[in-house]
């Protein structure tokens, strides 16, 4: 496995068992929380949440699809874009998610909830992967046939602005059930 993309997981899991293992209030001061959420909702925006929100996951579910998502998709990645662009290409993806999220979620209105998961850099992955491998074939261990990707990967990328709202709680498996639809091409 390329290091970038092994680095990237180990460090997502990492910051999971943490997570998960401890008493600190990660999600507060690392999600990403959209900017009018006022301190009666929540903790509020903060600059650095951009990215750090990328490194937590709501559930088992949540990183098991999203580190799946990018065991599969990100080495082939990493070794067409080399090392150091993947790694500005991988977190440009989760920093634009963070920048359209707080957008919609603004236009949208609704309860305020924090935002985790690596899910922005996976979909910019996935992305990458449908424009330069559009014929490679992906074969699931729990499908039984090749499933080629090309243009559903591009068509089904919209649905992914649909599959999450502000009113959703965090860690609905919603969307990591979504992303291992989308990633497999069905």
């Amino acid at each position: 496995m390329p290091p970038v993309t092994q680095a990237l997981i180990i460090a997502n899991v990492a910051v999971f068992l943490l997570q998960t293992a401890t008493d600190l209030p990660l999600i507060e001061w690392f999600a990403l929380w959209p900017a009018s959420s006022g301190l009666e909702a929540g903790p509020g925006f903060e600059p650095w949440q951009l990215i750090s929100y990328s490194f937590l996951h709501g559930g088992v579910t949540h990183i098991l699809f999203n580190m799946f998502a990018l065991y599969m998709f990100g080495g082939e990645i990493e070794r067409l874009f080399g090392s150091r662009f993947y790694l500005a290409y991988y977190f440009a993806c989760v920093l634009s998610a963070a920048v359209t999220h707080l957008i919609v979620t603004g236009w949208m209105g609704g309860t305020p909830y924090p935002t985790v998961g690596a899910s922005g850099g996976i979909y910019g992955l996935l992305l990458a992967f449908g424009l330069y491998f559009p014929d490679r074939r992906v074969i699931l261990l729990f499908r039984r046939f090749p499933c080629q990707r090309g243009p559903l990967s591009l068509a089904s990328r919209p649905w992914s602005c649909f599959s999450a709202s502000p009113e959703r709680p965090p860690g609905s498996p919603i969307s990591p059930i979504w992303e291992a639809c989308w990633a497999a091409g069905c």
